[in-house]
C-alpha cells in the first residue's frame, strides 16, 4: 500500500502542471482499539494553503476486518479512527497506514488526474 501512495506521489511530481497543487504523502500508525476509542491526530509536515482532500490505505492487520474513518481535516492535519463493522468484538489492534493528502484543483498528466 505504501507503495501506490509512493508511486502516485512520483507521478504528481514529475507530470506538467498549469497549476501547481500542493500534496504530501506519509506513513503512521494508528493505535489499537480497546474499551475506549479515541481519534487520533496526525498533523501534516508542512501546512496547506487550502483544506486538503486526504486518502488513507488500511493495512490488513487483525484477525477481523476493519477500516480508517477521517475526520476533522483541516490545513495543519486530521483525525483517523480505526473502526470494525457492527457486530464484530470491537477493539482492533493497532495498524499501519499510509496516507495521501492534497489540494483540490486539476493537473494535467497522463493519468488526467482531476481533484474535486
Amino acid at each position: 500500500m505504501r507503495i501506490i501512495i509512493t508511486i502516485i506521489a512520483i507521478i504528481m511530481c514529475f507530470s506538467y502542471s498549469a497549476k501547481a497543487i500542493d500534496f504530501e504523502s506519509g506513513f503512521v500508525t494508528l493505535p489499537r482499539t480497546t474499551g475506549t476509542t479515541s481519534w487520533t491526530f496526525i498533523p501534516f509536515q508542512d501546512g496547506f494553503n487550502t483544506t486538503p482532500m486526504v486518502f488513507i490505505l488500511p493495512d490488513d492487520r487483525g484477525g477481523n476486518p476493519a477500516d480508517i474513518r477521517i475526520a476533522q481535516v483541516s490545513t495543519t492535519g486530521f483525525y483517523a479512527l480505526i473502526v470494525e463493522p457492527i457486530g464484530m468484538d470491537g477493539p482492533h489492534l493497532d495498524m499501519s497506514v499510509s496516507y495521501m493528502a492534497a489540494e483540490p484543483g486539476c493537473m494535467n498528466c497522463l493519468m488526467a488526474l482531476r481533484l474535486k
